[in-house]
């Protein structure tokens, strides 16, 4: 049996945004998936491996600032479509 694997990108400067993103991984590991959380201010090359690989991803508000350099990732990829 295969998990989806959710992650969840999030930028936290106060910590209020953390905790909710503890709160959907939480409540995905409880559905069955394997979750990632990941904090776009700190994101490593192997968090984009692992961006790349996920079945859903939940991102905070704040952190579609990311998706201006995700975009970027995916269209060098030809992944996306521009």
């Amino acid at each position: 049996m295969t998990f989806p694997v959710v992650s969840i990108a999030y930028h936290s400067g106060y910590g209020h945004t953390a905790v909710l993103a503890e709160a959907v991984a939480s409540g995905a590991v409880q559905a069955g998936a394997e979750t990632h959380l990941i904090k776009v201010d700190e994101i490593t090359d192997e968090q984009w491996a692992v961006l790349d690989r996920s079945d859903a991803i939940f991102q905070s508000w704040v952190a579609q600032r990311a998706e201006v350099a995700s975009a970027k990732a995916w269209k060098a990829a030809d992944a996306v479509p521009m």
